[in-house]
This record gives structure tokens, sequence and C-alpha cells, in this order.
């Protein structure tokens, strides 16, 4: 072998050497678990409530939520606020407030916990009073109340973040997405429940759109338009 190739593979050898010892001096990190903080609520599950359409004035439970808490510490789950954004098209306005009752395993019926009026969303409710037990379960229930005027209809579909502590883990969030959007109704929308019309009041009894009146055998239908009153009509209030 002669000098030159000794030489050329002496240097290839330093280089590798050195490469190697740079890789092994870097550091090791550990590595954060994937998903979400081990502790805090194991399950948060969106039960798909639907409240139909809401109308001016009105107020319905829009959202409930189930969450359990299943580790191996036996800390106690305090939940300290809700963070509630509309993903549908309602706007603000025309939310007047957001309330959040909740019940346990401990206390099995549904308890304010904290409401805020509505200016924007996400709003902020601050809870109070609201401990869930190691490895306990609860639900909790998102009701809105629409203002007194609506002037253009949207979507209501929520999403609540539940901010809570556990042990020595503070202001874990967990999120949960209504599965069900309802409808915000403007209040020319708003149906009539009866009408004046020939001498005799009609009534939606079914809420399907047609006018039952009185006949010679019980009750008739009359499909009138409920959004055009006909001559003589008035509005029940």
């Amino acid at each position: 072998m002669s000098l030159l190739l000794v030489k050329r593979f002496g240097l290839l050898l330093l280089i590798s050497l050195f490469m190697a010892a740079l890789v092994l001096a870097q550091p090791v990190f550990a590595q954060d678990p994937p998903g979400p903080s081990p502790d805090g609520f194991n399950t948060i599950e969106d039960k798909a409530w639907e409240a139909g359409t809401l109308g001016p004035g009105s107020e319905a439970v829009v959202q409930e939520i189930y969450v359990e808490d299943n580790d191996d510490n036996d800390s106690l789950l305090t939940v300290t606020s809700a963070i509630i954004d509309n993903m549908g098209e309602a706007t603000p306005e025309y939310i007047a407030k957001v309330e959040v009752s909740a019940s346990t395993e401990v206390v099995e019926e549904f308890d304010k916990k904290g409401e805020a009026s509505v200016d924007s969303f996400p709003v902020k409710i601050d809870i109070s009073s609201f401990d869930v037990a190691d490895n306990g379960s609860a639900k909790v229930r998102i009701k809105v109340f629409i203002a007194d005027q609506v002037t253009s209809s949207g979507t209501l579909q929520l999403q609540t973040t539940l901010v809570h502590n556990e042990g020595s883990s503070i202001g874990i969030r967990r999120t949960a997405t209504d599965g069900v959007a309802e409808k915000v109704q403007k209040s020319s929308d708003k149906p009539q429940i009866a009408t004046f019309n020939r001498g005799t009041w009609w009534v939606d009894a079914n809420d399907n759109g047609t006018w039952d009146g009185p006949g010679r055998h019980g009750y008739k239908s009359q499909r009138l338009r409920q959004r055009q009153q006909p001559s003589g009509s008035c509005r029940l209030r």
C-alpha cells in the first residue's frame, strides 16, 4: 500500500471519529408525551343535545357535555372557568347571556355554576363550587338566553372549553364542540300561533304551518301562510 493511500485512509478515519464524537456529545432532551396532559378529565364528550329553533326572547339548553376522571392519582378535580365560543353564524349581540350548570355523582340535580353576558365570542365564565371526585364523572349543560330583538338569523354551535385543576396541575383545558347546531330566528320570522279570518279563530295546533279551526266534525284545516296574515287577522299575545 502506497504512502499516499495510507495518509488518505488515516484522514478519513480521523474525520469519522470526529463526527461520531459530535453526535455523542449532543444533549438528550426528554420528549413530551403525545396528546393532552395525563392529569385532568380523561374523557370529555359532547352529547349532541338538540334544542331546535330559538326565537327572540327565548332560553334553552343547547349543549350537554359528559366529563370523567380515570387515572392513577387520587386528586380532586376543580373546574374554575368555562370558555365558550360560537362556531356558527349567530352574532354575539343576539345572545344576551350564557349560563353553565352541572350535576355530579354526588349532586345529581343540575346546579347553576356561573353565568356571563355576551359582548363578544369567546366569552369566559367564572365557575364556583364545581368539584368532581377522583375517578368521578359529571354532566355540564350550557344554556343560552336569546336577545329580545334579533334582526338576522344565524346558527349557534357552541365550543366549550372547561378549565380545571387536578392536584399540582393547574389550568388544564379540555374542549368539546356541540354536535348539533341550533338556529337563531330573527324577529320577523317568529311564527304566529293564531289568526282571525272570516269570523273564525284559526290555530296552528300542530306547528306544521296549517291553520286549524272548528268545523262540523270537530276541527278542519285551512292552509294559510303564517307570515302573510289575511285581511282582518290579528296575532294573539
